[in-house]
Protein backbone atom coordinates (compact mmCIF):
# COMPACT_ATOMS: atom_id res chain seq x y z
CA UNK A 1 0.00 0.00 0.00
CA UNK A 2 2.05 2.62 -0.99
CA UNK A 3 -0.29 4.41 -3.65
CA UNK A 4 -3.60 6.11 -3.23
CA UNK A 5 -5.25 8.06 -0.06
CA UNK A 6 -4.28 5.45 2.58
CA UNK A 7 -0.63 4.94 1.35
CA UNK A 8 -0.09 8.82 1.52
CA UNK A 9 -1.56 8.66 5.29
CA UNK A 10 0.57 5.93 6.24
CA UNK A 11 3.37 7.99 5.06
CA UNK A 12 2.70 10.93 6.72
CA UNK A 13 1.72 9.43 9.70
CA UNK A 14 5.35 7.87 9.86
CA UNK A 15 6.83 10.91 8.52
CA UNK A 16 4.52 13.50 10.86
CA UNK A 17 3.56 11.65 13.51
CA UNK A 18 6.04 9.29 14.65
CA UNK A 19 9.86 10.32 13.48
CA UNK A 20 10.95 13.02 15.71
CA UNK A 21 9.07 11.34 18.94
CA UNK A 22 10.81 7.94 17.80
CA UNK A 23 14.21 9.78 17.97
CA UNK A 24 13.42 11.68 21.08
CA UNK A 25 12.52 8.68 22.25
CA UNK A 26 16.25 6.81 21.18
CA UNK A 27 18.06 9.98 22.33
CA UNK A 28 16.70 9.75 25.53
CA UNK A 29 17.34 5.84 25.66
CA UNK A 30 20.63 5.97 24.65
CA UNK A 31 21.87 8.26 26.93
CA UNK A 32 19.80 6.60 29.73
CA UNK A 33 17.97 9.85 30.39
CA UNK A 34 15.18 10.97 33.12
CA UNK A 35 14.46 13.26 31.27
CA UNK A 36 11.47 12.60 28.88
CA UNK A 37 10.19 16.46 27.69
CA UNK A 38 12.26 15.92 23.76
CA UNK A 39 9.24 13.38 23.69
CA UNK A 40 6.77 15.71 25.03
CA UNK A 41 8.18 18.71 22.65
CA UNK A 42 8.36 15.90 19.85
CA UNK A 43 4.29 15.04 20.36
CA UNK A 44 3.46 18.48 20.69
CA UNK A 45 5.45 19.86 18.04
CA UNK A 46 3.72 17.88 15.18
CA UNK A 47 2.29 20.31 12.44
CA UNK A 48 -0.91 19.84 9.68
CA UNK A 49 -0.19 20.14 6.39
CA UNK A 50 -0.54 23.79 6.38
CA UNK A 51 2.61 24.08 8.53
CA UNK A 52 0.25 25.31 11.89
CA UNK A 53 0.79 23.49 15.62
CA UNK A 54 -1.76 20.66 15.66
CA UNK A 55 -0.12 17.68 18.14
CA UNK A 56 0.56 13.97 17.64
CA UNK A 57 -3.08 12.94 18.11
CA UNK A 58 -4.54 15.70 16.08
CA UNK A 59 -2.47 15.29 13.25
CA UNK A 60 -3.36 11.20 13.52
CA UNK A 61 -7.05 12.25 13.56
CA UNK A 62 -6.83 14.38 10.30
CA UNK A 63 -5.32 11.29 8.51
CA UNK A 64 -7.12 8.73 10.29
CA UNK A 65 -9.89 8.63 8.01
CA UNK A 66 -7.85 7.46 4.78
CA UNK A 67 -7.44 4.56 6.76
CA UNK A 68 -11.13 3.60 7.62
CA UNK A 69 -12.83 2.19 10.46
CA UNK A 70 -10.28 -0.71 11.08
CA UNK A 71 -9.45 -2.58 14.38
CA UNK A 72 -5.80 -2.22 13.36
CA UNK A 73 -5.81 1.62 13.17
CA UNK A 74 -8.09 1.20 16.29
CA UNK A 75 -5.10 -0.36 17.22
CA UNK A 76 -2.43 2.01 16.71
CA UNK A 77 -4.68 4.80 17.84
CA UNK A 78 -4.78 3.44 21.00
CA UNK A 79 -1.12 2.76 21.59
CA UNK A 80 -0.58 6.49 19.94
CA UNK A 81 -2.96 8.03 22.57
CA UNK A 82 -0.95 6.54 25.65
CA UNK A 83 2.53 6.97 24.33
CA UNK A 84 1.28 10.85 23.99
CA UNK A 85 -0.34 10.66 27.48
CA UNK A 86 2.69 9.08 29.18
CA UNK A 87 5.07 11.47 27.78
CA UNK A 88 2.35 14.79 28.47
CA UNK A 89 2.92 13.77 32.21
CA UNK A 90 6.36 12.92 32.22
CA UNK A 91 6.20 9.13 32.75
CA UNK A 92 9.13 6.87 33.14
CA UNK A 93 7.33 4.11 30.93
CA UNK A 94 6.66 6.79 28.15
CA UNK A 95 10.23 6.11 26.80
CA UNK A 96 9.19 2.54 26.40
CA UNK A 97 5.47 3.52 25.19
CA UNK A 98 6.90 6.02 22.20
CA UNK A 99 9.66 3.13 21.07
CA UNK A 100 6.42 0.84 20.69
CA UNK A 101 5.09 2.73 18.09
CA UNK A 102 7.80 2.16 15.57
CA UNK A 103 6.85 -1.92 15.59
CA UNK A 104 2.62 -1.15 16.36
CA UNK A 105 2.92 1.21 13.10
CA UNK A 106 4.62 -1.25 11.27
CA UNK A 107 1.68 -3.97 12.27
CA UNK A 108 -1.03 -1.38 10.77
CA UNK A 109 0.89 -1.06 7.55
CA UNK A 110 1.08 -4.69 7.18
CA UNK A 111 -2.67 -5.58 7.73
CA UNK A 112 -3.35 -2.82 5.74
CA UNK A 113 -1.15 -4.09 2.70
CA UNK A 114 -2.55 -7.71 3.57
CA UNK A 115 -6.02 -5.97 3.19
CA UNK A 116 -5.28 -5.07 -0.55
Amino acid sequence: MTDGPAGRSLEAIRHDVLKHALWAARDVSELAGADTEPIRRAFGGVRDAEGRVVGALARFGELRTELGDRPEVAAFEAALTRAVAAAAAGAPDSVARTLALGPAFDALRAALVARE
